[in-house]
């Protein structure tokens, strides 16, 4: 499984500095205010991608780190970090399984757009507060399903359809409950959605013609009782839906030291 989806990720690499979405300041203002991290503070990214995030959290932090699976999206965030002169971030291939990091070194830890990405992702949450101080704060972002059981199977549907390797999708509860279950204080949580159109959509990934095809079926089939709670519709030619999102604000708690 994570061989595909680096694999996925190496042939979208290029994507994502290409109106991708993957870079909007408002989302990333949203992150980095989450975990408010200071000057003194360290700060890492995790599935960091092409590095908007990481270096969005440098303007606030002393020292980030962005650790990502994908060599070609390493690549691009290196790019990206001589461009921008960011001298207080460095890039490195990780495992959100298992962080290449020691106990406690960070005062802030983020995870935007990934985590239902992730195979073992008890495991995931377990490696960010290991990694936290005591009172480090977590800001993970999501796209989520619904909570509903069949508008979730939907949408999954639809989803895997134009991603193969994408293992499943959460709903906002789930997430909750699986940080609670990993020690984390939950202190914020927020959900909204965003209009997409569906061939930019498609475009992102480097889908096949059949694979969008495909998700392409699923979605308009789904329009009749709006089955996946997308809420698809034809804004003439153009097919859109409303993507839910969904950001958790956590806290490893003062005075846990366990990993």
């Amino acid at each position: 499984m994570k061989a595909a989806i680096r694999a996925q990720f190496n042939r979208q690499a290029a994507c994502y500095l290409r109106g991708s979405g993957m870079d909007d300041p408002e989302v990333l203002d949203r992150m980095v205010a989450a975990v408010c991290p200071g000057p003194a503070d360290r700060a890492l990214d995790v599935a960091c991608g092409a590095g908007f995030l990481a270096l969005a959290l440098a303007r606030r932090a002393g020292e980030v780190a962005g650790v990502d699976l994908s060599e070609r999206m390493l690549a691009e965030a290196g790019r990206l970090r001589i461009e921008q002169g960011a001298e207080s971030v460095a890039f490195l291939r990780g495992d959100a399984e298992h962080l290449p990091f020691g106990d406690g070194r960070f005062q802030a830890v983020t995870c935007k757009l990934a985590f239902h990405y992730f195979p073992g992702a008890a495991r995931a949450l377990s490696e960010m507060r290991r990694v936290l101080t005591p009172g480090g704060r977590l800001a993970l972002m999501d796209r989520v399903a619904s909570e509903d059981p069949e508008h979730r199977a939907w949408h999954i549907r639809i989803e895997q359809a134009r991603t193969p390797s994408k293992p499943r999708l959460y709903a906002p509860s789930e997430i909750v409950g699986l940080l609670m279950e990993a020690g984390f204080e939950v202190v914020d949580q927020r959900a909204w959605t965003r209009r997409m159109d569906f061939e930019d959509w498609v475009r992102r990934t480097g889908a096949s013609e059949e694979m969008a095809r495909r998700a392409r079926d699923l979605l308009v089939a789904s329009i009749p009782g709006d089955r996946a709670g997308l809420d698809p519709r034809w804004e003439g030619e153009r097919l859109t839906f409303a993507m839910p999102e969904f950001l958790v604000v956590a806290l490893k708690k003062r005075g846990d030291k366990s990993c």
